[in-house]
């Protein structure tokens, strides 16, 4: 599955792509969409919703650990305050 951004359109969600003759085919629920490359913002691959929330929800935490140093406050004026740093 594919999420699709085109050019004065709203985005949506092709079960499949190609690309033929200058153009994306973008397979999709009600039949096939054609576009011109040039207005094609972008195309990004979803991965179905096989997974649990929890494992989804883990995997976005750790891509983020790299942005902050997360770190929770042992003592002071409001224990158990977590602080970030980029």
């Amino acid at each position: 599955m594919f999420l699709v951004a085109v050019e004065d359109s709203d985005d949506f969600f092709a079960e499949d792509i190609r690309i033929e003759n200058g153009r994306l085919y973008t397979t999709v629920t009600d039949g096939v969409r054609s576009f011109k490359l040039s207005s094609v913002l972008e195309v990004v691959p979803v991965e179905l919703e096989s997974r649990s929330p929890v494992e989804r929800i883990e995997d976005v935490v750790a891509s983020i650990k790299d942005l902050f140093y997360i770190e929770v406050a042992d003592g002071g004026p409001d224990p158990g305050k977590v602080s970030f740093r980029p």
